[in-house]
């Protein structure tokens, strides 16, 4: 029994030996394939807990310290970078381009991979928090003779410092685009210290020049003494108080270094600004005969500087002889300085002949444009100098100013409506062109009443001086393209003139300003049927009516009609020279007291008139003169007129009895149309005209047999006695066929 018990527990112990085995087995170090969306989800980071947002980023570069170490053509690189990890699950973090060598990477000092995506190298980063990612990597150095450089390629980190070291001892560094740089010397090699911008994109680009290498800078080894060769640029300004100088030196610094330029400038002329790269300060001490001015550099300077100075001293008396300011580079071997003076204000500059190691030259052939460049005036002189000091005599003479327009109109546009009643409604419109003047000076026509006043599309207050003129605010022309924009100033008022009646002679008057008008039209508009029978005045009447004013249709009541241009569409029933569209885009502008824009409407069956004129001075008032008549009233003394000429030389006939009752209803017709012109009668009165007229006709038609008799007893007469015609037959009295 006791050795079955030992073997059944010795079988049970050797089963459960296995399982054990099997409990402490090693997990599987294989691979395992999943889909992208579950590996995806399984990235995906951790929801925020419930009341706080999520961060704005998943991470960022928070810091980075680089050192490279150049050795041969290449450049070693140590980074150390502070990752931030904001979020749950795994971030790519980009580091460098694919091209660069990376030699190691280490995350929070253990070995990670670098994976390509989109030409960019990344890594893997998991776990909130800040890591701490070392990486290693080689960069190219390139030479430009006689100077290397090296493009610092880094990751794009917020806070960068780097720090460079360079194998020899006499080197210039230079970092382009600019940034803070630090040198120094350490055994035999040259160390840099600097940072860099977050957006390193395109990156920062790091040279180096051997001193010894350099002929230009070899004096910095041998410390030889720096050589200055100058270019002067010089542009003086003559004011009526002032003589004000810009300058621009162009400084070629050679064989070495210097902290400092040195300008000499008169010891009257203060200086307003001085401008130059890597410019520290800059300061003036008074000598004897001139005024040192120093310019301090914040780090040493060769090759090409530039300086820019502008500087100004008093003028005494601008009727007067003096000196050209002087603007000297101290310490320069060769200068050459070219200089122009132009004038501001009415200043006259003379050049004198005391010159001393200067030439004029011509403004336009020899000025370099540097020069005209810095004018904002015509130069006027120009000089030449190679040496300093150089001397130059000037004299300026300050003439008398003479007045000249502040203002002008460059059109002026007129609309006047005759009404039955003798009333004239009239709107015009200048185009003025205003540079400083306030107002508009006017002066209305005896008896107009204003009605309202626009200015550049909006309402204005008119007031009325002591002498009866009106005054109307303007504004000012603003520059479109270098020019004086126009903006129109529209009045309208009305008055009351002789006008109604058969017959008429009409008197209009245009406003009187005080602005000189380059052109003017006005077009006038005459009531119902009138016909024109003289046009005067000042302003010149259109061609037609001109040229038919005083000839025989007219007085015989033909129709003259004007070339006044059709009213458009967009005209409607408003004055085409009238703001009314202005007015309409701004109906928020008229509101308290301001005028409200009165319309013009165009008759439909009525006459207008166009007239013009050129180069209206301000002290003329523009006019028109009108002798008008109604139709009939031109109708009937046209055809009376036309039967008196006819029947002028048939004065025998008069003693018919027809004629002379023909005659009287012609008188009786005149006198009716003057007395009742206008009426409800006009109408019958005008064919009454007519039916003279016919009468008349049809009467020298019954009597055209009788005229020929008297024409051949008229031809008799006229022959000698007693010698009769050889080819006329005799002829025998004609009886009297009224018997």
């Amino acid at each position: 029994m006791r050795a079955r018990i030992l073997v059944a527990l010795l079988a049970a112990l050797l089963t459960c030996i296995p399982l054990a085995r099997a409990e402490e087995a090693p997990k599987s170090q294989g691979k395992v394939t999943l889909p992208l969306a579950e590996f995806l989800k399984l990235t995906e980071p951790a929801p925020s807990p419930a009341g706080k947002p999520p961060a704005p980023v998943a991470f960022s570069l928070a810091r980075g310290q680089y050192g490279f170490r150049v050795q041969g053509d290449w450049a070693r690189v140590q980074a150390d970078l502070a990752i931030r990890i904001l979020g749950g699950g795994f971030h790519e973090i980009p580091l460098l381009p694919t091209g660069v060598i990376v030699q190691e990477a280490r995350l929070d000092g253990k070995p990670v991979s670098v994976f390509p995506k989109d030409a960019v190298g990344h890594v893997l980063v998991r776990g909130i928090g800040t890591h701490r990612l070392e990486l290693v990597y080689h960069l190219p150095v390139q030479e430009d003779s006689p100077s290397r450089f090296l493009d610092l390629v880094v990751p794009q980190t917020a806070i960068s410092t780097w720090t460079m070291s360079v194998p020899g001892r006499q080197l210039r560094l230079k970092a382009s685009p600019g940034i803070p740089l630090q040198t120094r010397p350490e055994g035999p090699r040259t160390i840099a210290r600097g940072a860099l911008p977050a957006d390193a994109s395109p990156p920062v680009r790091l040279s180096w020049l051997s001193l010894q290498a350099d002929p230009g800078a070899r004096g910095l080894v041998t410390r030889e003494k720096a050589r200055l060769y100058g270019r002067i640029y010089q542009l003086v300004r003559v004011s009526e108080k002032a003589l004000q100088t810009r300058a621009r030196l162009d400084v070629s610094i050679l064989r070495n270094e210097v902290g400092q330029i040195q300008v000499l400038i008169p010891r009257d002329a203060e200086v307003l600004s001085v401008e130059c790269p890597d410019l520290d300060s800059w300061r003036t001490e008074d000598r004897p005969k001139d005024r040192l001015l120093t310019i301090l550099l914040s780090q040493p300077a060769s090759g090409d500087l530039t300086v820019e100075l502008t500087t100004e001293a008093e003028l005494a008396e601008a009727d007067s002889r003096w000196s050209l300011p002087f603007v000297y580079l101290e310490g320069a071997e060769r200068v050459k300085a070219s200089i122009g003076v132009c004038s501001s204000g009415p200043l006259e500059l003379l050049p004198r002949d005391d010159l001393q190691e200067a030439r004029r030259i011509d403004v336009q052939q020899d000025l370099p444009a540097p020069v005209h460049t810095m004018a904002g005036s015509p130069i006027l002189l120009a000089y030449e100098s190679h040496r300093q000091p150089y001397h130059i005599g000037l004299e300026s003479r300050k003439g008398q100013e003479v007045a000249v327009l502040d203002a002008t109109i460059d059109s002026a546009q007129g609309r006047t409506l005759l009404t039955e009643e003798g009333k004239a409604l009239s709107i015009f419109t200048w185009q003025v062109r205003n540079n400083s003047r306030q107002g508009l000076l006017l002066a209305l026509p005896e008896g107009a009443e204003l009605w309202s006043a626009f200015v550049d599309g909006r309402p204005a207050r008119p007031t009325q001086e002591p002498d009866g003129r009106v005054r109307i605010p303007l504004v000012l022309s603003a520059g479109r393209g270098g020019e004086m924009a126009t903006f129109p100033v529209v009045l309208t008022w009305v008055r009351q003139v002789d006008g109604s009646g058969p017959l008429a002679w009409t008197r209009l008057q245009a406003p009187r300003v005080d602005i000189p008008i380059s052109e003017m039209t006005w077009q006038v508009d005459l009531p119902g049927e009138r016909q024109v029978l003289h046009l005067g005045g000042t302003m010149e009447p259109p061609a037609p009516e001109r040229r038919h004013s005083r000839s025989f249709p007219t007085l015989l009541g033909g129709s003259l009609e004007a070339s006044a241009p059709a009213p458009s569409e967009a005209d409607g029933n408003e004055s085409a020279s009238g703001p009314d569209s202005q007015a309409a885009r701004t109906p928020g502008l008229v509101r308290g007291v301001f005028p409200v824009q009165a319309q013009v409407p165009r008759r439909p069956s009525g006459r207008s008139l166009d007239f013009s004129r050129l180069m209206v001075s301000g002290e003329e008032a523009p006019s028109v003169q009108i002798l008008w008549a109604s139709n009939s009233l031109a109708a009937s003394a046209g055809w009376f007129l036309f039967a008196l000429v006819l029947l002028g030389g048939g004065f025998r006939l008069i003693e018919d009895r027809f004629w002379k009752t023909l005659a009287w209803g012609w008188a009786l017709l005149v006198l009716g149309e003057v007395l009742l012109g206008g009426t409800w009668l006009e109408p019958a009165l005008t064919g009454l005209a007519q039916a003279l007229w016919l009468l008349g006709v049809l009467w020298l038609a019954m009597r055209a047999g009788r005229l020929g008799s008297w024409w051949r007893q008229l031809r008799r007469r006229r022959e000698p006695a007693g010698l009769p015609s050889p080819t006329a037959p005799p002829i025998a009295p004609e009886p009297d066929r009224e018997g």
